[in-house]
């Protein structure tokens, strides 16, 4: 028998976080043309959440360790800028990308998300930490056990 270990950190009461990966064939042709998006069901998005909870979407940066919050603006060149985006309602996140421009493109590999659902409980009662900001999320949470999810296509 040996001594017991230190604690570890207590996690956060119903904070919830995905990773998603979006393969090329996974994004919708929407209007107008330059618009593609793709629809992710997630339980864990409640109507309570939906209504006066909150959701945080992040895409990967070029770095592997960088998670930039949407919407974000990406500018290729002074011909070519993207806006992504998100919303949310009970079930389900829609992630889009308009090209400025309204010229159609292809993806030419994986795209990689993170989503966290944040209870209005939660939210309210920690007013001071930055939701988009998943470095901060981070420091407020300690550890966040991040689940992966399969994307659920919905061809529209």
């Amino acid at each position: 028998n040996g001594t017991n270990g230190t604690n570890g950190t207590n996690g956060v009461a119903n904070l919830s976080s995905w990773n998603v990966t979006v393969v090329p064939s996974n994004w919708n042709t929407g209007t107008p043309a330059g618009f593609y998006y793709v629809d992710v069901a997630l339980d864990t998005i409640s109507t309570a959440v939906a209504t006066s909870g909150t959701v945080s979407v992040f895409k990967m940066g070029a770095s592997t360790t960088t998670w930039l919050a949407l919407p974000y603006t990406w500018y290729v060149d002074a011909s070519d800028v993207f806006y992504w985006g998100y919303n949310y309602s009970p079930g389900h996140v829609r992630i889009d990308i308009q090209n400025a421009s309204g010229n159609s493109f292809s993806f030419t590999g994986n795209e990689y998300f993170r989503i966290v659902v944040i209870p209005s409980t939660l939210r309210v009662a920690n007013p001071t930490v930055n939701w988009n900001d998943y470095s901060n999320i981070e420091k407020f949470a300690g550890s966040i056990k991040v689940s992966n999810l399969q994307v659920t296509v919905k061809n529209h």
